[in-house]
Order: C-alpha cells, then structure tokens, then sequence
C-alpha cells in the first residue's frame, strides 16, 4: 500500500470533530439520498483509525458491510454529502480511509475464510452472482447454511466486472469470490438452471439479479438489497421472526 496509517489517521481524527454523525444516517431527504445506505459506522471505525488500531477498525467496518474493497472503490460516497465538515470546508475522506482499512486487512493477512462452527442441515440457491447476490451468499453462509450461487457469465461478479478496471480490477473480485469458495459458498457459472432443479435440490431459492448498469451507486444499493433478501431468506429456512445482519 502506498499510503501510511498516519495520512488515515489525520482523517479519522477529522471524523471525531462533528458530534452528530448524520454520515452513517442513510436516508432520503428531498429526494436526495444522504449517508450511508448500508448504516456503516464510520465514527467507529475512524476513530479506531485515529487511535492507530487499523485492526479493530476493520471489525467495525465488516460488521455492517460485507465488501468495503467494493464500495470503497465505486461507491460515490453519500457519507461525504452528509460530512457535518463538509458544511465549513472540506469533509472527511471517508471512502479513502474505508478502502484503507480493508485492502491493509488484505495485506497483512486478517482476512481469513470464516467458516460457520456448524451448519444448519439447510440448502440456499441465489440465482445472480452480482453484488446482491453474492452479499445474499455471503450472509447466508454465515448463518451456516449451504449456498449455491447460479450465474449465467463464464465467473461470478456481474455487474461488479462491468465497472473500469481502473475503478475496480476483475481482480479485486476474484479475490473476495476466492475468500468466499474457501468459507464453503459453491459457484456454478455459465450454465443454465432448471426451476425442477432448484425445487428438487434446495430449500429455498432467492433471485438476487438486476440491472446491468456502470453507475456506482447501484452497487451499494444492490449490496443493501443481497442483505434485505438474505434475512427474508434465514427466517424462511429458520422459522425465524426477525435476524439481526
């Protein structure tokens, strides 16, 4: 990495001079989406970076947002509209410090698979191997079912590998599909899938596809969606009445 932990840090301990964190809001206001839609939180994670603690940071920055090296690439950052900073000068640089504390994870090696202690006895296919479906996988296998991801491309990714290598590298999503493989989530590209199939095979199926689309912001959006979808999906398989994700 080319940045140090201290030019984070400067940021971090801009973070903690705001005193209300409308960043982490995630709402509508006028028609205007501001702060955060997956409801990251930033103040934590900024000041854990500003202590010096990058560790720590990235368990707060995960708890919420299953792929910061997605959305701390492409994202177009609707926490920096709603920098309380941002109203007397130049918000934090929130987006900078999120892709810092993931791609340090990475590097040093803290991203190991998480692999469930148990598993449920229960099957999961996700039709879509795009950012929604994959968060759905992701959530899914760590309630500790078994998941299959059906894509129709030659590898999963969708419109992740749409997006200017320049923004985001197919190799940056080979990685997370690599780390998720290696927590138990099967892949099956390039072939088609029979509704016979998957009611003969799994005991629920989600369809977590969408639009083929460059603009960033659905990126995000479709991550908050692969979420919604995976906790609709647990309580099904669960007899669950409310997941916490």
């Amino acid at each position: 990495m080319t940045e140090s932990i201290k030019e984070r840090q400067a940021q971090g301990s801009r973070c903690l001079g705001c005193g209300v964190p409308f960043c982490q809001a995630g709402v509508v206001f006028h028609g205007r989406r501001l702060g955060c839609p997956l409801h990251n939180l930033i103040p934590e994670w900024n000041d854990m970076l500003r202590r010096g603690n990058p560790e720590h940071a990235l368990s707060r920055l995960l708890k919420v947002n299953p792929f910061p090296e997605f959305t701390g690439r492409v994202c177009p950052a609707f926490c920096r509209r709603a920098c309380v900073l941002g109203q007397s000068g130049e918000p934090v640089d929130i987006k900078a410090n999120e892709l810092f504390i993931i791609e340090f994870a990475f590097e040093k090696g803290l991203m190991l698979p998480h692999i469930p202690e148990t598993r449920s006895g229960k099957t999961a296919a996700v039709i879509g191997g795009g950012p929604a479906g994959m968060t759905a996988a992701w959530y899914l296998n760590r309630r500790g079912h078994r998941v299959t991801v059906f894509d129709a491309g030659s590898e999963p990714g969708g419109q992740l590998l749409k997006i200017p290598a320049a923004q985001l590298s197919p190799e940056i999503v080979r990685r997370r599909v690599r780390l998720m493989e290696e927590e138990g989530v099967s892949f099956r590209c390039g072939a088609a899938v029979r509704a016979e199939e998957l009611e003969k095979d799994f005991d629920t199926a989600l369809s977590c596809t969408g639009p083929e689309s460059k603009k960033e912001s659905l990126v995000v959006l479709a991550i908050c969606r692969g979420k919604e979808q995976a906790a609709r999906a647990d309580r099904e398989l669960m007899g669950y009445t409310s997941i916490e994700l």
